[in-house]
């Protein structure tokens, strides 16, 4: 490859094989079976639905085909051509909390279109007992950002919990002051964040309206023309990627529990049909959910305040429960408080997850202290024990 002002110029033929084995290896399962257009050899792009792979099934199969492929180095190089391949729609990924993400391809009809640029999917793995739940680190900001503050935090989280994934709520980095080339502010807080953002545990990160800057300078990096965005902070920290912000929140349905992910928690935030005339502001939130609160989403979490908040929505049908929290801010701003919160999933015999249950973590005294666990229901139990 050929770099020149972070900008990837050429690829080389051996690049271009490799790339090409990944495109025919992502395509080789084409369910017929389940396609009612495929008829004979002909299959109507339209109709295409291919398998997810993760990144060792995809590494196993060209090391099956290749004679000379150094481990590690090799895969980090597949790691970036799937995200090049992401960034072009030829394929889509999903983004998977205690577990390997997902790689699958995108039927022609769909490459580099509305779908791929707006696909953005993040799941759970089954079996996950708990994620660590973080907000708001403000990289770039001297005030407030404390890498040994988020080391201690994380690791906390893997050596008495055992967490392997994270979710960080937004607001990864600090935005641009509007002073100065922003573009030289933006490579440092990418070196910090290289050097110290913690690797020991996998991170999806939600982005928030500070990191709107850092993504529009990581655009400007580009990729045989293609700008890397959000992507490159992948390639450079395997362990961590970034979804792009969405109006209404990310969904995440998984094994019998909805949860919506969103950086600030605003007026028409989970509720995109209701007007903000409707709303009697000096009763908001409550009023707004106890009269409209009508979806299927069992828990809400967000940053942004930088203060901790939980507290359960009122549901008129009294049938189903919601719960709201807000993850503090994982900086300075949160020293003697709560700096993060843990969220565990609880497994009936059947195991489908029927409760959860939250933790604050504090920061104090130079050490993590836990308050106590809350638990919940899920609507999925809820509806269930109703019904007996």
């Amino acid at each position: 490859m050929k770099f020149i002002n972070e900008k990837i110029l050429s690829l080389s033929n051996e690049d271009f094989n490799i790339i090409t084995k990944i495109l025919s290896f992502l395509k080789g399962n084409l369910n017929h079976n389940d396609n009612p257009w495929y008829i004979g050899n002909y299959n109507y792009n339209i109709s295409q639905t291919y398998q997810e792979y993760t990144l060792n099934d995809i590494f196993n199969f060209l090391q099956s085909n290749s004679k000379s492929i150094e481990s590690k180095k090799f895969k980090e190089q597949i790691q970036f051509y799937l995200n090049f391949l992401v960034i072009k729609g030829r394929i889509v990924t999903k983004n998977v909390l205690g577990g390997e993400n997902t790689y699958k391809a995108v039927p022609d009809y769909k490459i580099d279109s509305a779908y791929t640029r707006n696909y953005s999917n993040i799941s759970i793995a089954p079996e996950t007992e708990k994620i660590l739940l973080v907000s708001d680190t403000h990289i770039g900001n001297e005030e407030y950002e404390d890498f040994s503050l988020i080391q201690t935090v994380f690791q906390y989280a893997e050596e008495y919990h055992g967490i392997n994934c994270a979710l960080h709520l937004g607001d990864v980095f600090q935005k641009d002051s509007g002073y100065g080339n922003y573009n030289s502010i933006a490579k440092s807080h990418i070196e910090r964040f290289i050097e110290k953002f913690p690797e020991n545990i996998k991170i999806i990160a939600i982005s928030g309206n500070h990191d709107e800057s850092i993504i529009r300078y990581l655009s400007s990096i580009t990729y045989l023309g293609y700008p890397l965005g959000q992507h490159y902070l992948s390639i450079v920290k395997p362990n961590f990627g970034m979804v792009l912000e969405r109006e209404y929140g990310h969904i995440i349905r998984s094994q019998n529990i909805n949860i919506s992910l969103k950086h600030p928690a605003m007026f028409n935030m989970f509720f995109p049909y209701i007007k903000t005339y409707e709303v009697n502001r000096k009763n908001y939130p409550f009023d707004l959910f106890k009269k409209y609160n009508t979806n299927n989403i069992d828990l809400y979490i967000s940053g942004h305040f930088h203060y901790p908040l939980s507290f359960s929505i009122p549901d008129e049908n009294k049938e189903t429960k919601r719960v709201y929290e807000v993850v503090p801010s994982l900086s300075k701003l949160s020293y003697n408080s709560c700096v993060a919160k843990i969220l565990r999933f609880i497994y009936d015999d059947s195991n489908n997850i029927s409760h959860y249950g939250i933790t604050p973590l504090y920061y104090t005294e130079g050490k993590i202290k836990e308050k106590e666990e809350t638990i919940h229901e899920t609507n999925y139990q809820l509806l269930k024990t109703k019904k007996r």
